[in-house]
């Protein structure tokens, strides 16, 4: 559902992601990508939901899994390149997308 919403925002936007995978307990990171498996994407759920406090409500949570899908793509169309940089501009100008449909 989420992934069709960015989808609808942003046509094709994971056109070359395979797999989203939901990764079980509380790893060191909301999510992650790796170069030797550039169609996968790595979640979190339980690192998300842990730093949102009691901020849970559906809605909170669903920017938040969006925000990091955008975070993690922007690592992976930069080729990795940049540090952190272009997956925080990357998570930036998508929320900025979905804040302004609020």
């Amino acid at each position: 559902m989420l992934v069709a919403q960015l989808e609808s925002q942003k046509p094709g936007y994971f056109a070359n992601i395979k797999h989203i995978i939901v990764e079980p307990g509380q790893p060191s990171h909301f999510g992650k990508v790796e170069s030797d498996k550039p169609d996968t994407i790595f979640l979190s759920l339980d690192k998300i939901k842990g730093i949102m406090g009691a901020n849970k409500d559906p809605e909170s949570m669903k920017l938040a899994i969006i925000e990091t899908l955008a975070h993690e793509m922007g690592h992976l169309n930069s080729k990795f390149e940049g540090g952190e940089s272009p997956a925080d501009s990357e998570a930036h100008r998508i929320m900025e997308i979905f804040n302004a449909k609020r």
